[in-house]
């Protein structure tokens, strides 16, 4: 399911790096909106370890994530540019989406693992009990991925 969602955030990307409006301007906000995003691109790499291209894109999201946080008064022309760019490739609703698919998959992995947890052993019980105290969805994932290593 992560690598569903990166792969969909590097193509975004691509789409977005190839929109002709960004090749109109010029200003320093929207040179550095392009830089972050050649740099993502750049850095995605198929090959590298899962975890490595989960915290690229992690902090990657949290660079776009920024616009659309900023309040009126912040929006500058090149912001409000920036975010219209973002809506017009629907990276929001991508976000969302993502974010509802784990909760979802969260959801039902920690409702089966309650129903089976009087035939898990001790080590597996320990780690669920890390995994259930984490919020964030991205070190849910990677934590998922250290099941592997209790089974």
């Amino acid at each position: 399911m992560g690598e569903k969602y990166i792969e969909k955030i590097v193509d975004l990307s691509h789409q977005i790096q190839k929109d002709e409006s960004l090749e109109l301007h010029n200003e320093a906000d929207i040179l550095e909106f392009k830089q972050n995003i050649n740099n993502y691109i750049e850095s995605y790499n198929m090959n590298s370890p899962f975890e490595v291209i989960l915290y690229k894109t992690k902090h990657f999201v949290e660079s776009i994530l920024y616009y659309f946080q900023l309040t009126d008064e912040q929006l500058t022309s090149e912001f409000k540019f920036i975010v219209e760019l973002l809506e017009k490739y629907k990276y929001q609703e991508l976000e969302e989406e993502c974010k509802n698919n784990i909760k979802i998959f969260i959801d039902g992995f920690k409702m089966k693992f309650e129903e089976n947890k009087d035939y898990l052993d001790k080590p597996l019980l320990e780690w669920y009990e890390r995994f259930s105290n984490i919020e964030e969805e991205g070190e849910q994932i990677m934590d998922l991925r250290k099941l592997a290593e209790y089974i």
